[in-house]
């Protein structure tokens, strides 16, 4: 058996038995699939007037459908809020965190910690790690079954497309 060499830049085993999740986020499942462009839209939000869904598209030069991914996706992860009574987006604290801190490496921790703190993440993440932290070892389906014990709602094929966005959010995580 040929067993990878993980990197070792963070103890993932150790932030796994650290982390107190939160409750499974009542918004809708992330389907944002580059998790830079998460980290580059909380470091930039305020430079850059990322403020809505359609700032962010422009921003990225990606539809606005995609730019609300985004949002959506900084929302579920615990790094942006909505506005009350706005279609506009601020920073949380925990964004702020990452927003200020100038270490690439730093913010990725932070956000990694933040994943963390979602059950099914939480549980796609140890099993990653169960895995010698290698992606191709969890295909779609058993993304998809994991994703769906934690949100009901999710049919099949919506649970596949969000399992896709974890799969890349894996491969994030394999290449720290």
């Amino acid at each position: 058996m040929v067993t990878k060499t993980t990197n070792k830049s963070f103890d993932l085993k150790r932030l796994l038995e650290e982390t107190i999740k939160e409750h499974e986020p009542g918004i809708p499942y992330p389907q944002a699939n580059d998790l830079d462009k998460v980290i580059t839209l909380v470091t930039n939000f305020n430079s850059a007037k990322l403020s809505d869904k359609q700032a962010i598209a422009d921003y990225f030069e990606i539809e606005k459908r995609q730019g609300d991914y985004y949002a959506n996706a900084g929302i579920y992860l615990g790094l942006l809020q909505r506005v009350p009574s706005s279609t506009k987006f601020a920073l949380t604290e925990n964004g702020e965190k990452i927003a200020r801190s100038g270490d690439p490496s730093q913010r990725n921790l932070l956000l990694l910690k933040e994943m963390l703190k979602k059950p099914s993440l939480y549980a796609i993440i140890a099993l990653f790690e169960k895995n010698n932290r290698d992606s191709s070892s969890l295909n779609i389906d058993i993304l998809t079954s994991i994703i769906r014990k934690y949100r009901l709602e999710l049919n099949s094929n919506t649970g596949r497309r969000r399992a896709s966005a974890v799969k890349n959010w894996l491969r994030w995580i394999e290449a720290l």
